[in-house]
């Protein structure tokens, strides 16, 4: 449950209240004593707002104040709150700059997370969408301009798209996959067969994607059409008001409504599946000191559960290792910008290889141990039927499966090169989303702010600097990343690096051919 500050409220000082202690009044706002708390940076601004979404929040009483006191964690930080502290005493705990003590009955519940039915009849919405002046509800026009240009027309406050109630998995997962890409356009290329799905394949491409590229806003109003049309496709409960998470969306979306072929075919000891996403999962090294990389962290998987792709992806959808929404397994992550996935190929999928010893072209097995012999950084040694014969007749033990290249085929590398898309992260339930054109960065987040308590205001920044400076840069130490206390990083990077739910990868030289059929054969011939 989320709740608001009422600061049409901030004139009920409580009676006896002391100069200095919790309540000062000024022009702006309500203060509190702060001279016992550590200084915070100046460069976070100062409360221009009039309400703000609590995270967490803790109840009680503080010394010279009669009454049920509250101390709610905001969204962004702000001047003069605290990490959780009060006169040196720690109440809860929270980010530094984000927590605010005021009267429980200052608080009222936030109607972004109420069921309609529930909002009452003076907060419901009977005003106009303040952000209709900038976009219409939807483009017929399609529109697709180059990433540089799209990068720079986002940016801003009313920017991005425009949440309603719960919407946020939602938003933060379209920005990423349409924004500053067309890489998933052609998903959208062929007309679904039942009357909801061109609906829902309407409100996704004429309402959303259309208009966001076209005026840098897609309104509440279109959202609200897709979540209704994905409500009355009735394979989803709840797609109206509930929060979801981006892959029960997207499974949706791809599986049941536009019925595309899923993207990743995956050979696991078990037999071949055809995936959407990889959840990626495994043990834990305690000893780890380092921040890891998304690449390292798939190649792991793959390795230690001896599975791999069949066939070269065309995107990749990667979830984080976790634990449900609040646990996770690493405190920080850094998305590698680039994926490999050669290494990842079934060794039958890769051709153009030779024999490790005799160096001839008819190789028949493949051994996961060696690469250990030969101080490789490839996941197998590939040998012909002789060679592997005579060399395992001493290593006992060692893995080897016997494969089948065809001949004439070349090495996955041409192809094996994805690219990072995007980061979809979740902090507080709430999901955010970066994206990037090249070597610039942009955050979004589609409930921001709000106006007269009943619209979301969609917020768009460039925080290519703060990216390239931590993570990135050649300068940029990992050390520095990895032993900063969370409130000393700038936020955009400790969203970034602590709260990344999903990263997004394509594969440039694939997207172009169209690359959705997983019944075709690996082969680069395939695509041209």
């Amino acid at each position: 449950m989320a709740w608001l500050w009422n600061r049409d409220r901030k004139k009920e000082k409580p009676s006896g209240a002391k100069e200095g202690s919790l309540y000062k009044e000024n022009a702006d706002q309500i203060k509190y004593d702060v001279t016992s708390y550590p200084p915070l940076d100046p460069g976070l601004p100062p409360d221009p707002h009039h309400q703000f979404t609590i995270g967490s929040m803790w109840m009680g009483t503080l010394p010279d104040y009669p009454g049920t006191i509250a101390g709610v964690e905001m969204e962004r930080p702000l001047r003069d709150c605290t990490d959780g502290t009060w006169r040196g005493r720690r109440f809860f705990t929270c980010p530094l700059g984000k927590a605010y003590f005021c009267p429980l009955t200052a608080l009222k519940q936030d109607t972004r997370y109420m069921d309609e039915e529930q909002v009452p009849a003076h907060m419901r919405q009977d005003i106009d969408n303040p952000l209709a002046k900038y976009s219409p509800v939807t483009e017929e026009t399609d529109t697709m301009a180059s990433p540089a240009e799209l990068f720079n027309l986002y940016i801003g406050d009313a920017r991005g798209i425009q949440g309603h109630h719960n919407s946020c998995y939602l938003d933060s997962t379209v920005f990423g996959l349409f924004a500053l890409s067309n890489s998933f356009d052609v998903l959208l290329l062929e007309e679904p067969t039942e009357e909801v799905g061109r609906k829902v394949k309407y409100f996704l491409w004429k309402g959303i994607v259309n208009p966001l590229r076209k005026y840098g806003l897609a309104r509440f109003e279109s959202i609200m059409g897709l979540r209704d049309s994905l409500e009355e496709f009735g394979r989803m409960k709840g797609a109206k008001t509930d929060e979801k998470d981006p892959e029960e969306f997207l499974n949706l979306l791809f599986k049941e409504v536009l019925h595309i072929p899923p993207f990743l075919t995956i050979k696991r000891p078990f037999g071949i599946e055809k995936e959407y996403f990889i959840q990626l999962f495994f043990e834990i090294d305690p000893n780890n000191t380092e921040v890891p990389k998304t690449e390292k962290l798939i190649a792991q998987m793959f390795h230690e559960q001896n599975i791999s792709f069949t066939r070269v992806p065309s995107k990749l959808l990667l979830q984080m290792p976790r634990f449900g929404k609040e646990f996770k397994m690493y405190s920080k992550i850094i998305p590698s910008l680039t994926l490999d996935v050669k290494l990842l190929m079934d060794p039958s999928a890769r051709g153009g290889q030779k024999c490790k010893v005799c160096l001839r072209d008819s190789v028949s097995f493949v051994c996961y141990n060696c690469p250990e012999v030969f101080n490789s950084t490839d996941y197998y040694i590939y040998y012909c039927s002789k060679c592997n014969e005579r060399l395992h007749r001493e290593r006992k033990g060692h893995r080897v499966e016997a494969v089948n290249i065809k001949l004439g085929t070349s090495d996955a590398n041409i192809l094996s090169k994805m690219e990072l898309l995007s980061v979809i992260c979740i902090e507080t339930s709430h999901y955010v989303c970066y994206t990037r054109a090249g070597d610039k960065w942009l955050f979004h987040d589609s409930m921001a702010d709000r106006l007269h308590d009943m619209y979301n205001v969609p917020r768009v920044v460039d925080v290519t600097a703060g990216l390239q400076e931590w993570i990135y840069s050649p300068t940029a130490s990992e050390d520095q990343l990895m032993n900063t206390p969370a409130r000393d990083i700038p936020e955009y990077v400790r969203i970034f690096t602590q709260d990344i739910y999903m990263c997004v990868y394509v594969n440039p030289d694939l997207d172009m051919y169209g690359d959705n059929d997983p019944e075709q054969s690996f082969s680069p011939n395939n695509y041209y």
